[in-house]
């Protein structure tokens, strides 16, 4: 089979198609192959309806069917060469074994059968591998994977044929009787067969997927009807309505949770973080130290595990936001995270779960009720029965407890049967102040608080409740009482951008300083490799709204560096100043990974200042995201730190559904098509059986020359940079290495010893900064740097996080919470 325009031999017809495509870039008028034919189709299909039905050259419409061969009879003088095409067909194998091919060397003394039959299984699991890690990457389109997959197959026939024509003995060895001397031969004829056929069984995706069903690893999602609905549909020349059935997407949390768990070591991490967490007093480190967790760990003398989880609900925009299709697509997402996994693995993509997919109409039209109850039915089931977990060759019972819902304001509120308007008389889903109240309570009032007592009541009377929250069919959940925040939506695209503009404002009126110098400090500003979000300029729109368009990390990054910007204009008696300074510690606290019981109760005297001053200094009431922060305190008090809960790595989580959504030319039954695409990239991580790693990576490395006494004997090598789950480390940063009596050792990075191109093995040479004041002006430690050095690995530090060693005037400085 000719190409038509470049006259390449291409054996099958598909490979002729796929090579107009990809070289000659012809994907629509395909003309004849066949000599002296002359006629072009539009499709590849009417093409091989031609050559099927003219030129009798197949037997069938499959794309990859082969010409058919026209034999003579076996006596006939033209009969001289028999080519014989054996199908390889794959056996089913455990998709969990070993990944690395094995050694035929090892095999030699075998019978030849095994060896083969054992080439076949490892060769079949590593393309099964190689396919999946292709879906692991969102943002290659499936299709062009199917393309990928074709080009390999017709790389590997052609290679194969090749090599089978440079040694004709392999075609003249398929007789039984067969010598020792030939064995190999044959071992590597049948190889070269299996490895030419490699993608036979994996041919279309459909199979594909089939085989990752089959494996146990691949989670499908489920449609759930949830109603009817009308939509127009065009018969014949008229459009007439019809009735279309309304599905979302549950993606079963009882077979992700089953699989994470039992990757090795996942389940044994967490119930030792667990344990860990439960040992600890006075201190907040996570939801276990809450108050509900504890009133649950009361009442809770069952031998079976129990896990506490987050739920997050969150509708996003796929396509063009401001386009003439805006809305027409949004979509709204579940996600579910377990709420005890260690923090260094907690933030990871991989480690948070699709639970449920729909569109965003949907919910409006149909309820919550509709839309989530597919999703409740999963977690009753995960709360009251549990699943079974195998690790360590031990069956296990382990059972799930919602334990917070996550959002933002207006999705919990929406969610939750909760008031939906931020201008309505009571919008707070927490107490049941009235918006005028709200606007200037500088505290939170605690016979206000909403209660299970109370719930019914204000249902009835309509109290900030439209509906009964269909969450409270859980046991072990309940509106009133596990009730959450968001840090992110509530301070920093909330407090900080109103009263940021305020304080800049206030400042240039002031002719403290100009919005020119500002923006040219930020710009030319020295920031760390951690800080990759820079603030943006300060516009003056910005300021005459009253509100600063920052995004939720820039905004962070901005906040925290604002002392530097513009510190040395700023008198230290300015009460603006100290207003910024208090806005600054507040940040600090409500952003801590640990919160302390003694942070915890000032935290209600932070909170209760910061409002004070922002009503007395910029003469304006307090905004809903300003009302929010006075029910922090005892939201953290039952839920532990507001860090691990936020939306930043759940906001996160939407980049990989959207770079899927990019990927997709189609709009057509979009959800599952995300769904699915997310999945098949979970289903790669579980083929691998990849766990909780530490993920290390490092700049160059350089032989280490100057090598201390203590250290010789060892090969040491240099870097720059290192990494270690997301805390960067370079020259320029600082460590707490001890922490006694409120008295910091700080010390500053010089070198970062690696030994034998080992991760693993990490030492750090400093050199021991000498603290000279604290600066309550710039609310750091102002330092010098010393002659004495110190050789310390990172488990030594009293804390692991780099801090930034910051030059304002000629000063150093090191911004240390305590």
């Amino acid at each position: 089979m000719l190409c038509s325009e470049c006259k390449l031999d291409l054996g099958t017809f598909k490979k002729y198609i796929l090579h107009l495509e990809l070289i000659h870039k012809i994907k629509t008028n395909y003309q004849c192959p066949i000599e002296n034919c002359q006629r072009t189709y539009c499709t590849k299909y009417s093409l091989k309806d031609h050559l099927t039905f003219f030129h009798k050259l197949f037997d069938n419409r499959r794309l990859d069917s082969k010409p058919i061969e026209k034999t003579s009879h076996p006596n006939s003088p033209m009969c001289t060469n028999i080519s014989i095409n054996k199908t390889i067909t794959h056996d089913p194998i455990e998709l969990n074994s070993s990944t690395k091919l094995k050694s035929n060397s090892e095999n030699c003394s075998q019978d030849s059968e095994n060896v083969t039959m054992q080439f076949k299984k490892d060769l079949h699991l590593s393309v099964i591998l190689l396919i999946s890690k292709l879906y692991s990457n969102l943002n290659m389109p499936r299709n062009q994977i199917q393309n990928i997959i074709d080009i390999f197959k017709s790389f590997l026939t052609d290679s194969v044929s090749y090599i089978e024509s440079q040694i004709p003995v392999l075609g003249n060895i398929n007789s039984n009787n067969i010598s020792n001397d030939i064995l190999p031969m044959k071992n590597l004829s049948l190889c070269l067969d299996i490895f030419k056929n490699c993608f036979q069984a994996i041919d279309t995706e459909h199979r594909l997927i089939n085989l990752f069903n089959a494996s146990g690893k691949l989670v499908k999602p489920i449609k759930k009807k949830i109603g009817v609905s009308k939509a127009p549909k065009r018969v014949d020349s008229k459009v007439i309505m019809t009735l279309k059935d309304e599905y979302v997407h549950l993606v079963p949390l009882r077979n992700s949770l089953k699989l994470f768990l039992e990757l090795p070591q996942v389940l044994q991490t967490i119930l030792d973080y667990q344990r860990y967490l439960s040992s600890t007093e006075n201190v907040l480190l996570n939801v276990v130290n809450g108050v509900l967790w504890k009133l649950k760990a009361e009442h809770e003398h069952c031998s079976d595990i129990s896990i506490p989880i987050y739920i997050y609900y969150d509708d996003f925009e796929n396509g063009n936001p401001l386009g003439s299709h805006a809305g027409k697509h949004k979509i709204g997402a579940v996600y579910c995270s377990i709420a005890t996994i260690p923090p260094q693995f907690a933030s990871r993509l991989e480690n948070i779960f699709l639970a449920l997919l729909f569109y965003s109409n949907q919910r409006v039209n149909f309820g919550n009720k509709a839309v989530f109850q597919p999703l409740l039915d999963e977690l009753n089931f995960l709360e009251n029965c549990g699943i079974d977990i195998l690790s360590n060759n031990e069956k296990l019972k382990v059972k799930f407890y919602l334990i917070a819902l996550s959002g933002d304001n207006l999705g919990l509120n929406s969610i939750m049967g909760y008031m939906e308007s931020f201008s309505a008389s009571n919008y707070c889903r927490i107490c049941t102040m009235n918006k005028q109240e709200c606007q200037t309570a500088i505290s939170e009032s605690e016979e206000k608080i909403r209660s299970r007592a109370n719930y019914n009541h204000c249902l009835a009377n309509n109290i900030g409740v439209k509906e009964l929250c269909v969450w409270n069919s859980l046991d072990s959940f309940h509106a009133c009482e596990n009730t959450s925040v968001d840090v992110m939506h509530d301070l920093c695209e909330g407090v900080h951008r109103y009263s940021m503009a305020s304080i800049i404002q206030s400042f240039i009126n002031k002719k403290v300083f100009t919005l020119d110098q500002l923006n040219s400090r930020t710009k030319y500003f020295t920031y760390t490799r951690s800080e990759h979000n820079h603030p943006p300029p300060v516009t003056k729109q910005h300021l005459c709204n009253g509100i600063i368009m920052f995004s939720a990390s820039e905004m962070l990054c901005f906040v925290r560096n604002f002392r530097y910007f513009v510190g040395d204009f700023v008198d230290e008696r300015d009460e603006v100043w100290n207003y910024y300074l208090l806005l600054l510690e507040l940040t600090e606290t409500l952003t801590e990974q640990t919160i302390s019981t003694e942070h915890l109760v000032n935290l209600k005297h932070l909170i209760k200042e910061h409002h004070k001053m922002y009503i007395e200094l910029f003469k304006s009431s307090l905004k809903p995201k300003y009302h929010f922060l006075v029910h922090y305190p005892g939201v953290i008090n039952k839920l532990g730190p507001p860090i691990f809960y936020s939306a930043f790595k759940f906001e996160a989580k939407h980049k990989e559904l959207k770079r899927v959504s990019r990927s997709i030319a189609s709009r057509t039954d979009l959800c599952y098509s995300i769904s699915i695409r997310c999945q098949l990239k979970d289903c790669s991580r579980f083929l691998t059986n990849g766990g909780f790693e530490n993920k290390t990576k490092c700049g160059k490395l350089k032989q280490c020359v100057n090598i201390p006494c203590h250290l010789n004997g060892d090969n040491y090598f240099t870097t720059v940079t290192f990494e270690n789950n997301g805390y960067i480390y370079d020259h320029m940063s600082v460590v707490l290495y001890e922490c006694k009596d409120d008295n910091p050792i700080f010390l500053l990075i010089n070198d970062i010893l690696i030994r034998d191109k080992d991760f693993k093995s990490v030492i750090l040479a400093c050199s021991v900064l000498q603290i000279i004041n604290y600066s309550t002006h710039l609310k750091a430690y102002q330092v010098n740097k010393t002659n004495e050095y110190k050789y310390i690995s990172l488990i030594e530090c009293f804390d692991q996080m780099p801090i930034p060693l910051r030059s304002v005037g000629g000063n150093l400085y090191v911004s240390f919470y305590k």
